[in-house]
């Protein structure tokens, strides 16, 4: 019996025939494997990018907004929710000249983006509900942007301070609108997961205050023993960072994701941070009383939640 050998046998000369086929699936199939473990990657240090652009954009107020708004068209990540902040904060100013130029940038996102404001008839498009605030030509400003009445349920947190006073707020959230933050939120009162946990004080505008004790959940993360508890936001159905409303915390370095254990109480309006973080409910009392304190107290001074619980009824 005589030995053939390889090159000689019909398989090989399929392979020389389709070699170039064969080649290109192989390309094919590593590209997208590599494609599938890169992509998510690459598009978290896009977004990265742009809502570093974002925050220098509204930072930079020594510029022209009209050079600032050239610069936000280059990013549709960022483009929509720079006008409508400059927006906004052009109504609270009553600066017209600033309205003039962002009118026709609100006129050609009008009805284009998924962006949606708790406006007076409900879910109102966002470009659209601006545009309505500016009408007539000579619109009553400055104007004041507030939240809806909250309808969900309702929160009691009791604050202390190092003298021992203490200091009672009751907040609402927004279950039709933030459902998914209003739900994180409530779990974590019920648990008893924010008990004692010591405000960071930012001046006498914000509390923030965290459920995890970060070095304990770094460990823990790092022994995979938990994952971190996050969250995209909800941003279709934005609520106004106004004074009085509760927000959950980006988790650093995640744009769009919240975390599920951190959240700050507003005293002061921010709305820098709407598009950027969930809210989800407001002080419907006691909101007066901790502002005027916030004013009197030592910012050194700790401030602790004492206790939070679900009001029933």
């Amino acid at each position: 019996m005589t030995d053939t050998a390889f090159q000689d046998t019909p398989l090989y000369a399929w392979f020389q025939q389709n070699r170039w086929y064969l080649l290109g699936g192989i390309v094919l199939v590593v590209g997208i494997a590599l494609y599938r473990e890169n992509a998510p990657k690459w598009h978290h240090a896009r977004a990265s990018a742009s809502w570093d652009h974002f925050s220098q954009l509204m930072a930079e107020t020594d510029r022209p907004l009209e050079e600032r708004l050239a610069d936000a068209r280059g990013d549709e990540r960022i483009h929509a929710w720079f006008v409508f902040e400059q927006a906004q904060q052009a109504l609270q100013q009553g600066d017209r000249e600033a309205l003039a130029l962002l009118r026709p940038e609100l006129e050609a996102l009008a009805g284009k983006t998924e962006v949606r404001v708790a406006g007076p008839n409900g879910a109102e498009d966002m470009a659209s509900y601006l545009l309505s605030l500016m009408a007539p030509s000579e619109p009553p400003l400055p104007t004041e942007f507030r939240n809806p009445t909250p309808t969900g349920e309702r929160v009691e947190i009791v604050l202390s301070d190092a003298t021992g006073t203490t200091y009672t707020i009751v907040a609402r959230t927004f279950p039709e609108l933030a459902p998914n933050a209003s739900d994180a939120f409530v779990e974590l009162v019920r648990e008893g997961d924010l008990d004692g946990t010591v405000a960071q004080r930012g001046g006498t505008g914000a509390l923030t205050f965290r459920a995890e004790d970060e070095e304990t959940l770094a460990d823990a993360v790092a022994d995979e023993t938990v994952d971190v508890p996050e969250l995209l936001i909800e941003r279709p159905f934005g609520l106004f960072h106004a004074a009085g409303s509760l927000s959950l915390l980006a988790e650093p370095g995640k744009p769009g994701v919240m975390s599920k254990s951190d959240f700050q109480i507003l005293l002061e309006d921010s709305f820098y941070l709407d598009g950027q973080t969930t809210v989800f409910a407001q002080i419907v009392e006691g909101q007066d009383a901790l502002a005027e304190a916030l004013q009197i107290l030592d910012p050194n001074e700790p401030l602790t939640l004492t206790s939070a619980r679900v009001l029933e009824g």
